[in-house]
């Protein structure tokens, strides 16, 4: 067991450098016949997406209301932004009733009546009013208004890559096929370059992260798919391996200059200096704005600043000071990106049809003020609870629920793993700590996707929250696996050195 641990740490050289060039290629390929083999639109919440990008780019950086709806955005409370007419007819094509949140052909037909040229007079006046579903001021014929309420909470760096493609597509006059699948190309792209990138920023263990990165539950859609989450996940997985990457090559060096003669391999100049932290707090930052839910691992970063009375004298890193600085200034920017953000986007709920508006803010309200309440603090952690504990799925889909419940078997096993490494002591307290803060912020992200489809998706008289699904698990897989396997190896340590 040790010895298997040891070549899962440190492989062969040559295979070690061929390893992030081989996943990458593995995922490329798998991400290829993802794209040719997945139908138009059977993606979850892709027309929303596609409708979201399609809108920034016709100036609706802040979704506003509208009044057309489809069936997952229907009642009081509809928000969106101009979308082209070439994406609202490609995505009534491609409807197959997978994702309700496609408009029907009724916003084309409303918008047919007016007339081209009254829509060129509204488009122009400076005082014309929006009395229809599909006109307000500074839009074209070209595009119409269209509800995206639950894309709308995304940033637009959320959608690089697609509004990217997107914009090429218009600059090259593509049809709205060709462009989307340049766009679901381009976050392919994006995603291999981040994989083969966090691959190669880890010192060790990657090929268990690799082993984990190529597996098809990860490339199934949210490789490539036009979606808010495909930025999400490979920000996250990035973040994770060069976080780590950057605080194991610390201990390696601190280890070694201590005489520590259980350190394995020569540290040697293994600092990825001021580049990995500028690296590792862009990524952070995207990530964070691409979901806000996964802002506690951004705070994960603090721990890569160096320890006060941990530098030798003379041994003092020439980039300490400025690494600090921007560590401090990267958390200090997630944090007022989100507060602005969030302030910017709390005037509307995801779902009018299922939550108004209304009733998500008294639900905000009672969360503290009536804390035994059924909307209350422990109203809302009972119906995670129960969430969680059966296993509850969107659509009540068998197959999400036992992924979902697998998920949550292999996290527990992680920590269980974690407890027993520090019980032994192979950690070292520095080690310890970050990783129990590192599984508290990857539990707490997952709750707090909870918590926000209890407040924004989940009916006033349902008793466990409904619409989580095992997409949103899957970013925080190699952190995971990370700490999993330095605490396996670990305890296998300790076992060998200390014969039953």
């Amino acid at each position: 067991m040790t010895r298997t641990l040891r070549r899962l740490r440190h492989p062969s050289a040559r295979f070690d450098r061929l390893l992030p060039w081989l996943a990458a290629a593995v995922i490329a390929l798998t991400g290829i016949v993802m794209i040719a083999v997945t139908p138009t639109g059977h993606i979850p919440d892709v027309w929303a997406h596609t409708y979201r990008v399609s809108g920034i780019l016709n100036g609706d950086v802040l979704a506003r209301p509208v009044s057309a709806h489809s069936r997952l955005h229907s009642g009081e409370g509809t928000v969106g932004g101009c979308v082209g007419r070439d994406w609202i007819v490609f995505s009534i094509e491609h409807d197959d009733g997978y994702d309700p949140s496609a408009v029907s052909a009724d916003v084309l037909s409303a918008a047919g009546t007016r007339p081209d040229s009254a829509a060129s007079d509204t488009a122009t006046s400076d005082t014309a009013t929006s009395d229809t579903a599909t006109s307000s001021p500074a839009q074209s014929t070209r595009c119409l208004d269209v509800p995206y309420n639950n894309a709308a909470v995304n940033s637009p760096a959320a959608y690089l890559p697609q509004l990217a493609a997107f914009a090429l597509g218009d600059a090259l006059e593509l049809d709205a096929g060709v462009t989307y699948v340049l766009a679901e190309s381009f976050m392919l792209t994006v995603y291999v370059c981040c994989m083969f990138a966090a691959l190669a920023a880890l010192p060790r263990w990657r090929l268990p992260v690799a082993t984990v990165m190529v597996c098809p539950l990860m490339t199934y859609r949210y490789a490539f798919a036009v979606s808010a989450d495909s930025m999400a996940q490979a920000m996250c997985l990035l973040y994770s391996c060069l976080l780590y990457a950057h605080i194991a090559r610390t201990q390696d060096a601190r280890r070694h200059h201590d005489g520590d003669e259980r350190h394995e391999g020569a540290p040697g100049n293994r600092d990825g200096g001021i580049g990995m932290t500028v690296a590792l707090m862009a990524s952070g930052l995207l990530m964070v704005a691409a979901k806000f839910t996964m802002a506690p691992l951004l705070a994960l970063s603090l721990f890569t600043l160096p320890k006060s009375g941990s530098i030798r004298p003379g041994r003092s890193h020439p980039d300490s000071t400025a690494r600090s600085v921007l560590v401090i200034l990267g958390n200090a920017a997630g944090a007022a990106f989100l507060a602005v953000w969030m302030r910017l986007t709390s005037w509307f709920t995801t779902t009018p049809g299922v939550v108004s508006y209304e009733t998500m803010m008294e639900r905000k309200r009672l969360l503290f003020a009536d804390p035994f309440g059924a909307n209350g603090v422990f109203g809302a952690a009972a119906a995670i609870v129960r969430a969680v504990v059966t296993a509850k799925s969107n659509l009540d889909s068998p197959m999400q629920s036992m992924l979902i419940r697998a998920l949550w078997l292999l996290t527990a096993a992680v920590l269980a793993v974690l407890l027993v490494a520090m019980a032994r002591r192979r950690l070292g307290r520095f080690m310890s700590l970050f990783w129990w803060c590192a599984c508290a912020a990857c539990v707490a992200a997952i709750l707090l996707t909870y918590l926000a489809l209890w407040l924004q998706y989940t009916p006033q008289d349902a008793t466990v929250v409904r619409g989580f699904q095992f997409r949103y698990m899957l970013p925080f897989a190699g952190l995971l696996t990370l700490c999993a396997c330095d605490c396996m190896v670990g305890t296998v340590r300790q076992s060998h050195h200390n014969p039953a």
